[in-house]
């Protein structure tokens, strides 16, 4: 039913397929990034565990901002896609703190990896 909560076995849910799809993609990005020496479901736990306590208020904080920025008189098609462009760019910022976070560099290498990797996950994601 649209507009209602999943409960606890959709969260479950959604945490796992979030997981795994980090932990593939920390596995492939291990191959481009050769400090990473972390386990890949170390690293993917860390990004779901930020997705979930980040996830809400910057999804919220992004429509407002937009919407306040852009959009102040009314309703606009492109509104949607200003919002996930606001959200593109914000995934790009989380991605580029959990690789800093376990390799302790943030070379511009890396966010150009994490550019291309975050627009290749929006590609695929079923969420």
């Amino acid at each position: 039913m649209p507009g209602t909560l999943p409960g606890y076995l959709g969260v479950a849910a959604f945490a796992g397929v979030k997981f795994v799809g980090y932990s593939l993609a920390v596995s492939r990005v291990k191959h481009f990034e050769t400090t990473l020496a972390a386990a890949a479901t170390k690293v993917a736990a860390v990004r779901t565990g930020l997705g979930f306590v980040l996830g809400p208020p910057a999804t919220l904080l992004g429509a407002f901002l937009t919407e306040a920025m852009f959009f102040r008189s009314s309703f606009s098609p492109f509104q949607a896609a200003a919002v996930y462009g606001v959200l593109f760019i914000a995934r790009i910022f989380v991605w580029a703190l959990v690789l800093y976070l376990f390799t302790k560099k943030a070379p511009a290498t890396q966010i150009q990896l994490l550019a291309i990797f975050a627009s290749w996950r929006d590609r695929f994601q079923f969420a």
